[in-house]
């Protein structure tokens, strides 16, 4: 007769989880050795291990001289993670944390600004990934792409965030983005409307490690203008630095009218008083004839929301699409 042997836990475990339980649920405040050891019946050694654990995990945290544990208490801390306070769109994330900090006052939470430098968090194993692990964080809000995997990773452990701007479509998860793929089909359709036959657009450059950005958003809603018109020329301009746009002015006579995605693009044509059927899509209150307004402080307004709604237990990922305003097109 066959008989399969079963793995139980080790007894610390089992303690270890017990107390996390409790602590989690704010039933324990003040812990001590001999009071482990007296209520499991565990030794010394195994009490201490316990306690050790918990505190290396974050949930404890050791008084010297007191002869206690004493139980951490957490802050309502959320992390905003971002690539760099020198990349070009510093102004989107500067009118983000802005929209953020306005309803994170109000509601008691705290704000901790974390730089990836475009490096992998599980990779490189940084203070955020230890945050992580040790529970310091209640919560995340993601403003510059992360791998897939660190996204994978962050569901894995069950950590609430929300992903501003981007969105993964291989991945479920929570997000909130301008839904520029519908705006640009939009105007797309209008212009051929009004006339116009050939219709060029200008885009940020596209998203990496599997996540979408605004450039790949306006090109799919273009795309599908295109390929439902049967319009056999694409005019794309896809923008990587910070450089002089004269492709796009070389390029003006090429289009009847021209959908400036890119919003520094559109802030230059402003400032040096370009002139062109321009369609511009601008986060600025400007005084130009056609153009497309989206609020980055509204993207962090409804980014909380979502953190705050995950954070205080929603099951279920949160995905939302803003409507920007459109003036003198539509």
């Amino acid at each position: 007769m066959n008989t399969k042997m079963v793995k139980t836990k080790p007894k610390y475990l089992k303690i270890k989880e017990i107390l996390k339980k409790e602590i989690k649920y704010n039933k324990t405040n003040i812990l001590s050795e001999r009071e482990v050891i007296h209520r499991f019946n565990i030794s010394s050694i195994t009490a201490r291990r316990v306690l050790n654990e918990l505190e290396e995990e974050g949930y404890i945290e050791r008084k010297v001289g007191k002869g206690s544990i004493v139980i951490e208490k957490k802050l309502n801390e959320i992390g905003i993670i971002f690539y760099s306070f020198k990349e070009p769109s510093s102004f989107f994330i500067q009118q983000v944390i802005e929209g953020i900090e306005e309803k994170a006052e109000k509601s008691g939470y705290h704000l901790h600004l974390y730089t990836t430098r475009k490096k992998s968090i599980i990779e490189t194993k940084n203070s955020i990934y230890h945050l992580i692990n040790k529970n310091k964080l209640k919560g995340l809000i993601i403003l510059s792409p992360l791998p897939e995997n660190d996204i994978k990773f962050l569901k894995g452990n069950k950590v609430p965030f929300v992903v501003i701007a981007n969105y993964y479509p291989d991945i479920d998860c929570s997000y909130v983005i301008y839904d520029y793929k519908g705006v640009t089909r939009k105007i797309c359709e209008r212009l051929y409307k009004e006339g116009a036959r050939k219709i060029g657009i200008v885009i940020s450059e596209k998203g990496e490690y599997g996540a979408q950005r605004s450039g790949d958003l306006i090109y799919d809603g273009y795309k599908e203008f295109v390929e439902r018109k049967n319009i056999k020329e694409e005019i794309v301009i896809e923008i990587k630095d910070e450089g002089e746009p004269e492709e796009i002015y070389e390029n003006i006579s090429r289009a009847d009218s021209m959908i400036i995605g890119n919003m520094e693009v559109s802030n230059k044509i402003i400032n040096k008083g370009i002139g062109g059927n321009f369609i511009l899509y601008t986060y600025k209150e400007v005084k130009y004839p056609k153009r497309v307004v989206f609020s980055f402080k509204e993207y962090g307004k409804v980014g909380f929301d979502i953190i705050k709604r995950l954070i205080e237990g929603d099951k279920k990922n949160i995905k939302i699409k803003l409507k920007p305003e459109i003036k003198g097109v539509i």
